[in-house]
């Protein structure tokens, strides 16, 4: 749990991306406990089967349903969004250039139980790269604030200037965390 609250508090830097490997990492784990589990299960269901018994002769399906029910998920989430993360962790970050920014402000409401369904801001940020490619980054506005070396270049170009003034940034490609900016 501590984790995912470490995420959600992360925006930057070396530290967002191990703390999206950590929690990636939650998702591996199941994927991996899940695939034991249907290894294990698999032959013990046959032998089940085989002789005729009539003991745990719904239970054994229904665990064997569970694991890969959990399996699905975490494999996804685990594979699809947690490679990325891993590569950059290993790659490190790499220089950009983005030729142009444009920035959005977004309201919209999270409803949980203790929360009341209050409206929560965001920065969006649209940065199109010189090949025309766009990559966006979402910054909560309780977020903003924490890291002036990244923030003051993002906000002077993509909010002051908005889709005039490039930039530079150090980035972790695959994931696109943000670990330094400069303006041009």
């Amino acid at each position: 749990m501590a984790i995912f609250l470490w995420v959600s508090t992360t925006t930057y830097g070396f530290t967002r991306i191990l703390s999206l490997a950590l929690a990636y990492s939650v998702a591996f784990r199941i994927m991996f406990v899940c695939l034991a589990a249907i290894i294990w299960q698999l032959p013990r269901f046959r032998r089940a089967r085989r002789a005729g018994s009539a003991s745990g002769h719904r239970k054994r399906p229904a665990a064997l349903a569970l694991s890969v029910f959990l399996l699905v998920p975490s494999a996804y989430i685990a594979l699809a969004h947690g490679t990325p993360v891993v590569v950059d962790l290993i790659t490190g970050p790499r220089t950009v250039t983005v030729s142009s920014c444009t920035h959005e402000m977004r309201t919209h409401q999270i409803k949980f139980v203790d929360y009341r369904g209050r409206p929560t801001f965001s920065r969006e940020f649209t940065m199109t790269l010189p090949d025309g490619t766009t990559r966006q980054t979402v910054i909560g506005l309780r977020q903003f604030g924490h890291a002036a070396e990244i923030e003051k270049p993002l906000f002077e170009a993509c909010v002051r200037h908005d889709g005039e003034t490039s930039m530079t940034l150090d980035v972790y490609y695959r994931s696109w965390v943000i670990s330094g900016a400069r303006l041009d």
